[in-house]
């Protein structure tokens, strides 16, 4: 009697352990299904973000302009003699140099950013932060081949912070067709490209 109650309790265990294993797989199975099934999504997703920057990317410029600085702005606070110290210029880059007059010249500053080609024709969306003020107008466009061009600004709206600008070459230029953000609606992914 002994004995059949040893066994029946060690089948009862047995049992028990078989009926804990098939919840744990009958939880953690689909677990595993919806990740995969997550993780493909997200691979689908990447692949279409890849997608439209190739095919965005050749109408992404890259926009400098040369300014004269503004009395009293951002390059004022760097005019210890530290920020003129070569070493510091090696890991900061020229951007902290103070402007100094060298030879009668008035000191200048560039600005960069990006902007993109809105017609074939070589109109440019940019900020216009990069482009105001530019000396003498001198803003050169970096083509997604390398090709530069001097540009010239059409336009700016300083509130919303665009610029228009425009490059002349005999060729047709890639371009990004503007939709119509009244169409969008929140939620929906935005994606940002620059140069």
């Amino acid at each position: 009697v002994k004995m059949d109650l040893k066994k029946k309790n060690s089948l009862s265990g047995f049992l028990a352990g078989l009926l804990v294993l098939s919840v744990v797989f009958s939880v953690v199975a689909p677990v595993y299904a919806e990740d995969a099934d997550s993780i493909k999504a997200l691979r689908s997703m990447g692949k279409a973000f890849a997608s439209i920057a190739e095919k965005a990317s050749p109408a992404v410029v890259s926009v400098i302009a040369e300014k004269v600085p503004q009395q009293g702005g951002r390059n004022q606070q760097f005019q210890h003699p530290f920020f003129d110290d070569d070493l510091f210029e090696r890991f900061f880059g020229p951007r902290y140099r103070s402007p100094r007059d060298q030879g009668g010249n008035e000191p200048t500053q560039t600005a960069s950013g990006s902007g993109f080609i809105i017609s074939e024709d070589g109109y440019i969306l940019t900020n216009n932060h990069v482009v105001s003020n530019a000396k003498d107008d001198k803003i050169t466009v970096t083509l997604n081949d390398g090709k530069e061009l001097e540009a010239k600004v059409i336009g700016t709206d300083p509130d919303s912070d665009v610029a228009v600008a425009k490059i002349d070459s005999d060729e047709k230029f890639a371009y990004i067709k503007p939709a119509d953000s009244d169409s969008l609606e929140v939620g929906e992914w935005v994606v940002a490209i620059g140069n």
